[in-house]
C-alpha cells in the first residue's frame, strides 16, 4: 500500500487558509495604483510592462531565495498544476509551470536541501513540525509506513504553504504582464485604469483578438528545434524514439493507474499526477542537427553529440528503473515528481557501461571518451554563472543537472528535458545554417514532388527554384519553404522579433512564392518540365513553425481560418483533404 504523506496535511492547511488567502497582497494594484490612467502608446506600454515585470521578479527572488531548490521542488510538484491565476488553459498552465521552473533554478539556494528529511519511524516527529503525532492526525500513522524512505519536509505549515500560494500569484503575474506584451507588440494598446477590476487591459480590436485567437488554435506539435531544423521529415514513425518525462495539466488518470498497476501498488487517495511520458525521435533529431556541432563546440567548447548523448542517456536510466525498481518511489518519480536523484560518482561510473546503447540509440558515432563527457556533463549542470542567463518571461533556458548537496548528489530535473533539446542551440548564431530549409523540404517530400528538385528551366534561359510541388487534381500546389529560428524574443513579447518574422517569413515568402507562380504561368513547359493539364496553381508559404498572420487581407488566406503560410501538419491536412477548403478564387489560372 503507497501513501503519500502531504495530501491530507495539505487539505489541512487549506482550510486554516480559506480567509487569509481572499486577503492575499494584490501586486497588480501595488504597482500600477501610482500609474495615470490612460491609455499608452506601444514604446510606453512595453516600458511600462517592462518595469512591472522586473518588480515582480525581485519579489519572486525575495521568497525564492529563502530556500534550496530541493525544498522548491519538492513542494512544486506536490500540487496539483494550475496556473495561479485566472486563466485556467492549459497552455497558460504550462507556462507558468515553466516559469516557476525558471524562477527556482535562478533564484533557489544552490546547497545541501535542510529542510528535507527522509522518512523514518525515528524522523515521524519532525515530519511537518510532527502535525501527525496531534489530534485528528494520529489515525493516519499506520498508512505513513507507505511513506518510508521518501523525503519530505520538516519545518513546514501553513505559513508555508500560503507563501507558496503568493509565489504562484507572482509567477501568473510574470505570465499575464508577458501576454500583455505580447498583444501590444502585434497591433494594441496598454490600457491602465486602477479602478477597473483588472486595472491593465489592451483595446485589441476585434479583427486582431480573432487573428490571435486563430494563431493559438493553429499551435501544432513539436516538428523542429527552435533554429527551425525539422527532424521529423521521412525518419517520421521510423527513427529511434526515447521517453521523456512530460509536464500535464491533463490530471491523465489512465497514466496513473497503469503505472501503479505494474509497480503492484495500491494507491490511498487521489493522488493526481503532475506528469505522463511522451516519446522523442531522438535519432532523427541528431542526424538533422548535426550540421550545427562545428559551431556548438565553437561556442560551448563541447560536442552536441556528447551533449545529446548524456541527455539521451538520462532518459533511457530513468525509464529503466520503472523496470528494475518496482516500488512506490519509482511510483512517485514518475507521476508527480519528475526528477530523480544520483551520486555524481555513481552516475559517471554508470555512463561508461550504458554508452554502446547511447549510441544505438542515438546513432551518434562519438565513442565513449570520459574527458568529453565530463564536459558535456558540466555543460547541462545548474551554475551561479549560468543561472543568471536565465529570464523569468522567456522560461528558459534551463539545465537539466542541477546540484543537491555538498557530498556529490545530482537531481536530474527530467521534466525540462525536451524544452532542453529544443532550446539546446539558443546561443549558436544560425547565420550560413541553410542545411535548415533542407531539412523542412525534405519533411514535404513524404510525397513525391511534381516538378524537379533543381531549378525549373524555361527556354527562354530564365529559372526559378521550386522548393517543393504536389499535383492535387488539376491544381499544382507549389510550397516556399521558409525556416526563421526562433528567438526567445517571440515568448517575451518582443515588438522587433515579432516583426522580423513577418518580415521575413510571412511577406517575404509570399512575395516569392506568388513570383515563382506567376513564372510558371508564362512558362508552363521547359527544358525538364512540363505542366501538362494542370489548369491552376496554388501558391503556399511553409514553416516549421505555426506563424502568427497579421492582417485579414485576402492576400493571406486561403479561408476564414486557414491561413496561406502554413505549418508542416497544416500543410499536409490540407493536401490529404484534396484542397477542401479552397475555392478557385484563390489559384492562378494557367493557359496553356
Amino acid at each position: 500500500m503507497f501513501f503519500d504523506y502531504y495530501s491530507i496535511p495539505f487539505a489541512y492547511y487549506m482550510s486554516l487558509l480559506s480567509e487569509r488567502i481572499k486577503e492575499i497582497q494584490d501586486y497588480r494594484k501595488e504597482f500600477w495604483q501610482d500609474i495615470d490612467a490612460r491609455i499608452y502608446n506601444e514604446e510606453l506600454s512595453i516600458e511600462y510592462l517592462n518595469k512591472y515585470q522586473f518588480f515582480l521578479e525581485k519579489k519572486i527572488e525575495g521568497i525564492i531565495s529563502k530556500y534550496t531548490i530541493g525544498y522548491w521542488l519538492h513542494l512544486s510538484r506536490r500540487v496539483a498544476p494550475s496556473s495561479g491565476g485566472d486563466d485556467k488553459r492549459a497552455e497558460t498552465v504550462l507556462y507558468c509551470f515553466n516559469i516557476l521552473n525558471a524562477a527556482i533554478q535562478k533564484y533557489a539556494v544552490k546547497q545541501n536541501s535542510y529542510e528535507l528529511i527522509i522518512l523514518c519511524e525515528e524522523n515521524i516527529p519532525k515530519m511537518l513540525k510532527g502535525l501527525y503525532l496531534t489530534s485528528g492526525f494520529t489515525e493516519y500513522l499506520p498508512l505513513i509506513k507507505g511513506a518510508i524512505g521518501q523525503f519530505v519536509l520538516a519545518d513546514f505549515d501553513e505559513e508555508n504553504l500560503l507563501e507558496f500560494i503568493n509565489l504562484k500569484m507572482l509567477v501568473y503575474e510574470i505570465w499575464f504582464s508577458g501576454a500583455k506584451k505580447r498583444i501590444i507588440s502585434k497591433g494594441a494598446n496598454l490600457v491602465v485604469n486602477p479602478k477597473n477590476e483588472d486595472i491593465i487591459d489592451d483595446n485589441r480590436s476585434a479583427e486582431l483578438n480573432s487573428l490571435v485567437t486563430n494563431f493559438d488554435r493553429r499551435l501544432s506539435r513539436m516538428q523542429s528545434s527552435a533554429t527551425g531544423t525539422v527532424f521529423q521529415g521521412d525518419s517520421r514513425g521510423t527513427g529511434t524514439l526515447i521517453m521523456c518525462q512530460v509536464f500535464s495539466t491533463m490530471n491523465p488518470k489512465y497514466f496513473k493507474d497503469s503505472i501503479a498497476d505494474y509497480l503492484g501498488l495500491k494507491i490511498v487517495g487521489n493522488l493526481p499526477p503532475n506528469f505522463t511520458l511522451e516519446t522523442f525521435p531522438i535519432r532523427a533529431f541528431v542526424k538533422a542537427h548535426l550540421p550545427l556541432n562545428s559551431s556548438f563546440i565553437k561556442q560551448n567548447n563541447v560536442s552536441f553529440e556528447y551533449v545529446v548523448g548524456v541527455i539521451a542517456d538520462l532518459c533511457l536510466s530513468y525509464i529503466s528503473k520503472i523496470f528494475v525498481d518496482k516500488n512506490h518511489l519509482t511510483y512517485i518519480n514518475i507521476v508527480k515528481r519528475g526528477y530523480q536523484l544520483y551520486k555524481k560518482d555513481e552516475y559517471v561510473s554508470m555512463i561508461k557501461q550504458n554508452w554502446g546503447q547511447v549510441m544505438e540509440y542515438t546513432g551518434i558515432e562519438a565513442h565513449y571518451d570520459k574527458d568529453e563527457i565530463d564536459k558535456a556533463i558540466c555543460f547541462l549542470t545548474l551554475t551561479e554563472n549560468n543561472a543568471n542567463e536565465i529570464r523569468l518571461p522567456t522560461a528558459g533556458p534551463f539545465k537539466i543537472i542541477i546540484p543537491w548537496d555538498n557530498n556529490g548528489a545530482i537531481l536530474i530535473d527530467h521534466s525540462i528535458s525536451i524544452q532542453l533539446l529544443y532550446n539546446i542551440f539558443h546561443n549558436i548564431p544560425m547565420a550560413g545554417h541553410n542545411f535548415r530549409g533542407d531539412t523542412l523540404e525534405e519533411a514535404l517530400k513524404v510525397r513525391k514532388s511534381y516538378l524537379p528538385t533543381n531549378p525549373c528551366k524555361g527556354f527562354d534561359n530564365s529559372s526559378k527554384q521550386i522548393d517543393f510541388s504536389i499535383l492535387v487534381g488539376d491544381v499544382l500546389v507549389i510550397a516556399e519553404c521558409k525556416v526563421v529560428a526562433r528567438s526567445f524574443g517571440i515568448l517575451g513579447g518582443d515588438a522587433r522579433a515579432i516583426a522580423h518574422r513577418t518580415k521575413s517569413v510571412v511577406e517575404k515568402g509570399l512575395t516569392e512564392v506568388d513570383d515563382k507562380a506567376e513564372w510558371l504561368i508564362l512558362h508552363p513547359k521547359g527544358t525538364n518540365y512540363d505542366l501538362g493539364e494542370t489548369k491552376f496553381i496554388l501558391p503556399l508559404v511553409v514553416s516549421p513553425f505555426t506563424e502568427f498572420i497579421h492582417s485579414f487581407e485576402p492576400r493571406y488566406w486561403l479561408s476564414g481560418d486557414l491561413p496561406r503560410v502554413l505549418n508542416i501538419t497544416e500543410f499536409e491536412e490540407l493536401i490529404s483533404s484534396g484542397l477542401k477548403e479552397v475555392g478557385r478564387d484563390k489559384m492562378l489560372s494557367i493557359s496553356n
